[in-house]
């Protein structure tokens, strides 16, 4: 039986080729995302091989502190520092300090880099938390099936949900049973996460789960269809 008329088979030709250029789109601004990821891990490197080489002897690790910037996606690398501030040193407060001395590394990411950020988005921008809970939200979706009444029952919790909660775990937080780039479980904080901390806003609004991830294909917990990618 066919109800699909011959022009809307030809919207459908444009949909696709859409839907290939937002892939490709998508593709590019992920893979510049990666990029910033990496050389945020280096910047973060570099401040630790710093504080250590300059403070471990002397100071209990632990009240070691590096610059605010550390757990940011995009920032100007310590846009409020007095000295040093390629490497992100704050000038007070911050124990070891002072002890460092100046051209020991060179900048993670210069001045003239498109990786290099903004003061504002050192303030205000997002963390590298709130990308790591997108990119589960994005993958979760990618791997869900593709249907609203089925689910993978071998996805596996990577962001704790408001119910099924057991133990001491707090909902919104990374689950212990979170596996990087694996197949994750959809719940409300995984959809919480893929919208960046807005959570309401006029028609918008996610309510908490009521229903917890079941333990066959049907019971989801979570309405919606995936892409059912391995």
């Amino acid at each position: 039986m066919s109800n699909t008329k011959l022009n809307t088979a030809q919207v459908i030709l444009t949909d696709c080729d859409d839907a290939v250029e937002e892939v490709k789109a998508a593709m590019r601004r992920l893979t510049t995302v990666r990029l910033q990821l990496e050389a945020q891990r280096a910047y973060v490197e570099s401040l630790l091989a710093e504080k250590l080489d300059t403070s471990a002897d002397s100071t209990d690790i632990q009240d070691i502190k590096v610059h605010d910037s550390a757990i940011k996606y995009r920032h100007n690398q310590g846009s409020n520092a007095t000295s040093k501030r390629h490497r992100g040193f704050h000038s007070a407060g911050v124990i070891g300090n002072t002890a460092v001395t100046s051209g020991v590394r060179n900048e993670i990411m210069p001045t003239t880099s498109t990786l290099r950020g903004t003061d504002a988005e050192e303030t205000g921008g997002l963390n590298v938390s709130e990308v790591k809970g997108f990119l589960i939200g994005l993958n979760a979706l990618l791997t869900n099936a593709n249907s609203n009444a089925t689910h993978n029952t071998a996805a596996k919790e990577a962001i704790v949900g408001t119910q099924g909660v057991t133990g001491n775990y707090t909902a919104g937080l990374f689950s212990q049973h979170y596996v990087p780039g694996g197949i994750h479980r959809l719940n409300d904080e995984v959809f919480k996460a893929l919208l960046l901390g807005a959570t309401s806003w006029n028609k918008v609004t996610i309510t908490d789960q009521d229903v917890a991830w079941g333990a066959t294909t049907a019971n989801t917990g979570i309405e919606t269809k995936g892409f059912n990618l391995s």
